[in-house]
C-alpha cells in the first residue's frame, strides 16, 4: 500500500464554511474553496490563501486550468467536493469531460482523488464514464 504524505480538500461554492471550520478551530492550510458564485453576483471580493474566486460556475476550463496548476505534492489525496452542485449549472457531456481532464492529469502526477457525489439523475451515467479513470468505487446508500 502506498503511503500519503497529504490530504487536501477541495470545496465548490462553500466560502461560507470558513467561519465554520475557525469556530471548531480547524486548521485551514489544507483547505481551498473555489467559488464560482460571489463574482458571477458582482461582488467585491479578493482571492485568499484558503478561497479562490472564479468568474462562474459555467467556466469549467477556467475551473480546470486553475485545479491543474495547484501546487499538489505527489502521493497527495485531493477530495474534491460539491460536484453534484456543480453538475446542476453544466451539460453533462462537458461536465465528464471536465472531471476526464483532471482525474487524468492529477493521476499523472501521481495524486490521488477522491469525488464526491450525490445520486441524481445524472449519476449513473457519468459513474459509468469516469469508471475506467478510477481505481474504485465507494457507493453509500
Amino acid at each position: 500500500m502506498r503511503k500519503l504524505s497529504v490530504l487536501k480538500t477541495l470545496l465548490v461554492n462553500r466560502p461560507e464554511e470558513i467561519s465554520a471550520y475557525n469556530e471548531k478551530k480547524i486548521d485551514l492550510k489544507n483547505i481551498l474553496i473555489i467559488d464560482t458564485i460571489c463574482k458571477s453576483q458582482k461582488l467585491d471580493v479578493k482571492d485568499t490563501e484558503t478561497v479562490k474566486h472564479l468568474s462562474s460556475i459555467h467556466h469549467l476550463t477556467e475551473m480546470a486550468i486553475y485545479i491543474n496548476n495547484m501546487a499538489v505534492p505527489n502521493k497527495t489525496v485531493l477530495f474534491i467536493d460539491s460536484l453534484t452542485s456543480m453538475l446542476l449549472y453544466s451539460d453533462e457531456n462537458v461536465f465528464t469531460k471536465f472531471l476526464t481532464d483532471i482525474l487524468r492529469k492529477m493521476k499523472a502526477r501521481g495524486i490521488n482523488i477522491v469525488l464526491l457525489f450525490i445520486k441524481t439523475r445524472n449519476y449513473d451515467n457519468i459513474r459509468q464514464e469516469l469508471k475506467y479513470l478510477c481505481d474504485q468505487q465507494v457507493v453509500f446508500d
